[in-house]
C-alpha cells in the first residue's frame, strides 16, 4: 500500500490550531511507521516539517486553493497502474 496526504494546510508560516493538529499527526505517524511508503502532497513547501524517515516523500504541485481533488485522483491512478504492473 503506498499512502498519499495532503499536508498543504501545515505549509505556513504560523500554525495555528487546525495546522498544528495536522503537523502533530504527521509526526506522530512518522514516529511509529517505518515501512509503508507516504507521498506527503503541497502546493507549497512548508517552512518546517517533523522528522521523517526514509519513506516519506515530498511532492510539491503548484495548484491554487482545492488544488488536491483533481490532482489527487490523477496520482492515485499512476500508483494503481503502476501496482498492477507490480503485482503481474
Amino acid at each position: 500500500m503506498h499512502i498519499g496526504i495532503d499536508i498543504s494546510r501545515i505549509a505556513v508560516a504560523a500554525r495555528t490550531g487546525t495546522e498544528q493538529y495536522s503537523y502533530e499527526l504527521l509526526a506522530a505517524l512518522a514516529a511509529i511507521e517505518r515501512h509503508t511508503p507516504f507521498t506527503l502532497y503541497t502546493n507549497q513547501l512548508p517552512a518546517s516539517l517533523p522528522a521523517l524517515g526514509p519513506n516519506f516523500s515530498l511532492r510539491q504541485m503548484a495548484f491554487p486553493r482545492l488544488w488536491t481533488h483533481p490532482v489527487s485522483y490523477t496520482h492515485l491512478d499512476v500508483y494503481k497502474r503502476q501496482a498492477i504492473k507490480t503485482s503481474t
